[in-house]
């Protein structure tokens, strides 16, 4: 049987079909030939295809589905914002993350789902949900966030510099940790926290608990 992952094709009404097969991999553009009724996103089956019978021994039916999607990891993020297209356009030019889907509102406003790749990692992320019940609510209506994003990137400078020219606001300017990174630290506009670090030490447990016990002895780190 043959697996496939479909993918949304950018500012189109077309989709993209991978599929592995015995004969390799295989790329189709389906456009209409795909039953969307169930699409939400990138999904890691299809419910059917009608496409070129003479390609169908090739195709078949994209039916098994991963327990983990391809592109995720066993954990992910999600944020959730105020105003999501503006946080989307936000963490593009702060971090260069990579937009994957923007589903609008029932209303045809507004971000239900967004999914967004920094460099392996993917991230997904909503608007507030309007009314009462149990929806996930942003950090400017919680007056506070509970979490902090961690990001690792190449060069921790350069990329803090991008998220402060973006409109991020400076919690803690880069700096050398006592456990091999170095470390910045930054608030975006919608209230959530990110630390930037670039690892440049390897260093032992032993090291580490002797650093910071002299970190520690000097003051707060």
């Amino acid at each position: 049987m043959c697996s496939g992952i479909l993918r949304p094709v950018r500012n189109t009404d077309n989709f993209t079909l991978v599929i592995d097969s015995p004969r390799g991999r295989m790329t189709v553009e389906t456009g209409a030939f795909v039953d969307r009724s169930r699409l939400a996103g990138a999904l890691s089956c299809v419910d059917y295809l009608r496409i070129d019978p003479k390609k169908e021994k090739d195709v078949a039916v994209a039916n098994q589905v991963q327990p983990v999607p391809e592109g995720y990891g066993t954990l992910t993020l999600y944020l959730t914002v105020i105003d999501g297209n503006a946080a989307i356009d936000f963490y593009t030019k702060a971090f260069g993350a990579e937009e994957i889907c923007r589903m609008p509102g029932p209303d045809g406003k507004g971000v239900m789902h967004a999914e967004l790749q920094f460099g392996s990692s993917r991230m997904m992320m909503s608007q507030e949900c309007p009314g009462p019940g149990p929806g996930a609510k942003a950090p400017e209506t919680l007056k506070g966030t509970t979490i902090t994003v961690h990001m690792y990137v190449p060069d921790v400078d350069a990329s803090f510099d991008r998220a402060m020219a973006a409109g991020a606001t400076e919690l803690m300017k880069p700096a050398d940790m006592f456990w091999g990174d170095r470390m910045g630290k930054v608030a975006d506009p919608f209230g959530h926290h990110w630390t930037i670090g670039t690892h440049v030490k390897d260093m032992t447990p032993e090291e580490i608990d002797k650093a910071a016990a002299k970190c520690f002895a000097e003051g707060p780190c």
